[in-house]
């Protein structure tokens, strides 16, 4: 039986790099973006349905979660997986980590400081004469005001969206106490393997020593069906840093808002 673990993180902070360095391990295979987190949640709600409330299925649909999740990746011949889900984490998901999963929970949550975050993507969106950013931006019928620009209205969506949602998650398994390794993005691209060596202490599965100067990502997406950016994900064969200063990126006035909130550190 496989072992299954987690891969989650906030936006921007190496999650599919992380991912790309472990599937260069033969006996590793890490997903893209995986849909067995919401899955589970939609099986659960099956326990509340009339039939399971009129007599007592409960043993019976856990049993059936339970297989649904081996079976979920009964194709795959490597004998460790990693999960990919930005939910990984939360209370919720770790209710059903607990209750349905075939071996030991452990998460490998991914950080990075939220004004790097931030720039990470207004320099993805900042060359699209409109962005998906700038569409969600117009359809809540958000205006900027005082001296807010463009990217400042961004940073705020951002910030009151998918940002927020993961720093929450991240927030709720501290408090929880989950079982969870987190990678810093400087230091994963800084000192890689020994980034990578201590993401397999805590597993405590054996090491792999990973070339850095080639990597690629094996999964193909289609994120312009989903209205994304097409680089939304790329990642560069070399491991290294060349992000931008958030200074020279950012206003003054979204920094000031958005500074010192790694309460993980």
């Amino acid at each position: 039986m496989n072992a299954i673990y987690f891969l989650s993180g906030l936006p921007r902070s190496g999650n599919t790099l992380l991912s790309s360095i472990l599937n260069q391990n033969p006996n590793v295979y890490c997903s893209p973006i995986s849909p067995l987190f919401e899955n589970l949640k939609a099986l659960k709600a099956q326990s509340n349905l009339e039939n399971n409330l009129i007599v007592d299925f409960t043993a019976n649909s856990e049993q059936a979660i339970k297989n649904y999740v081996t079976g979920f990746y009964q194709n795959c011949d490597k004998p460790i997986i990693f999960d990919r889900n930005k939910g990984w984490g939360s209370k919720e998901s770790m209710t059903f980590a607990y209750q349905f999963m075939p071996n030991q929970t452990k998460i490998v949550f991914t950080v990075r400081d939220i004004p790097s975050i931030l720039t990470s993507f207004i320099s993805l969106v900042g060359d699209e004469p409109v962005s998906y950013l700038d569409n969600q931006i117009r359809q809540y019928g958000i205006k900027p005001y005082g001296k807010q620009t463009q990217d400042d209205l961004r940073c705020d969506l951002l910030m009151n969206g998918q940002v927020s949602s993961c720093l929450a998650t991240l927030d709720e398994a501290i408090k929880i106490q989950a079982p969870l390794y987190l990678v810093e993005y400087d230091d994963l691209v800084s000192k890689p393997q020994e980034t990578l060596d201590g993401v397999y202490d805590f597993l405590e599965i054996d090491r792999w020593v990973h070339d850095f100067n080639n990597v690629k990502k094996l999964e193909v997406e289609t994120l312009d069906v989903a209205g994304l950016p097409l680089n939304l994900h790329n990642v560069r064969p070399q491991v290294n840093k060349k992000s931008l200063d958030p200074k020279d990126v950012l206003s003054e006035l979204t920094l000031n808002k958005y500074s010192n909130l790694e309460f993980w550190r």
